[in-house]
């Protein structure tokens, strides 16, 4: 009598359906693993916008010239007349941060619009909120010494949010 140790088709069809369900499941956690990823890269890019802006427009705050610079001081815009001359046309600058609903931009000029340029897209509300010397909250432009800045950022279902109080430095004096 011969042995024959072949492989029955059962054992072969048990064989390709445990290979099945391991790669099944391999396949689920790397899909699982990718779109981590995929959400901690978008969440990143996003903070760093947000971050970016959010910066630009804390140092443009800090150069206000004096308490009676602001010319505007609304919710989501804020003109006033700065310390130094960026563009060096020897005339101290006009800046203009304002927030435009309809584009989801958030836009900085100097000069009444000489120079203008996007500090952010992807944009879902820039608020400005002002404050006097007691911390108490004022419409009084000539009484503004901290401006809290929060900027909301958008993309498909995911928000992220930023905020920071800025104290001019020459609005103390």
């Amino acid at each position: 009598m011969s042995q024959n140790k072949t492989i029955t088709l059962i054992e072969m069809i048990v064989a390709i359906v445990i290979v099945g369900i391991i790669s099944i499941g391999i396949s689920k956690f790397v899909r699982q693993t990718i779109d981590i990823w995929r959400f901690l890269d978008f969440r990143n890019e996003i903070s760093f916008e947000a971050k970016k802006a959010l910066d630009w427009i804390i140092r443009d705050l800090k150069k206000i010239k004096d308490k009676n610079s602001i010319n505007i001081a609304q919710s989501s815009h804020i003109n006033f007349e700065s310390s130094e001359d960026e563009d060096n046309n020897g005339v101290l600058d006009i800046i203009d941060i304002n927030f435009l609903p309809a584009e989801r931009t958030i836009i900085r000029s100097i000069d009444g619009g000489v120079t203008t340029s996007p500090l952010c897209r992807e944009v879902e509300n820039l608020t400005f909120s002002y404050f006097d010397g007691d911390g108490n909250p004022t419409t009084i432009r000539r009484l503004i010494r901290k401006i809290r800045v929060e900027i909301t950022l958008q993309k498909g279902e995911e928000n992220i949010n930023f905020f920071s109080v800025v104290i001019p430095r020459n609005l103390y004096r």
